[in-house]
């Protein structure tokens, strides 16, 4: 569920999902608020990941904020990259001031049973590893980034990892899924049931 005048990229799935501040990556106007209302099935748990934050600081968070709160009303505090809840539902709340300044959020989440949850704006450059296996979240496709390449040829390692998963037909926007990525000449794919290799 999503509320309010200030809501940008949103793609609210059952396992996973992406969203942002309006405007993201430009920056996000003031006097506005958005609240996203986050459910997974019973019987898991919720993991939010930011690719990005970038919310002006200010005295009582006059200028904006981003409030996280699970089912028991409770605000929620943890690290700001990742935060693991013991919930299955959460509420997310962006209001912004009267000034006009930064680019705002970028957030992914998924369920526990995704621990390996990456953001749809890392690249193929960001990992020093020959593999890595990472799971994708619903939403990637529209997010800001670069894909340099195609299926048959294979794609450069700058190009944004989830976003071009989708542009390969390996992952479904609407769902996410899991990706193996194998460092070659060039990001190539070949698609076998259950695994990905780019």
């Amino acid at each position: 569920m999503i509320s309010g005048n200030g809501c940008g990229h949103t793609l609210l799935g059952t396992e996973s999902g992406t969203l942002a501040s309006q405007n993201y990556p430009g920056t996000y106007p003031s006097n506005t608020w958005c609240r996203w209302r986050l459910r997974v099935p019973e019987g898991r748990t919720l993991q939010l990941l930011f690719g990005d934050f970038d919310v002006e600081s200010s005295p009582g968070c006059s200028n904006g904020s981003l409030v996280i709160t699970d089912n028991s009303g409770k605000p929620s505090l943890g690290k700001l990259k990742n935060v693991t809840l013991r919930s299955n539902e959460v509420t997310i709340t962006f209001k912004s001031g009267p000034h006009r300044s930064g680019r705002g959020f970028l957030l992914s989440y998924a369920t526990d049973q995704y621990p390996d949850l990456i953001s749809c704006l890392r690249r193929g450059s960001h990992f020093s590893s020959q593999d890595l296996r990472a799971y994708c979240p619903a939403g990637c496709k529209n997010v800001t980034g670069d894909v340099w390449g195609n299926s048959e040829q294979g794609y450069r390692d700058t190009s944004v990892l989830c976003k071009s998963a989708v542009h390969a037909g390996a992952v479904s926007d609407n769902m996410g899924g899991r990706v193996t990525v194998t460092r070659g000449r060039s990001l190539t794919m070949q698609q076998h049931p259950g695994c990905f290799w780019f």
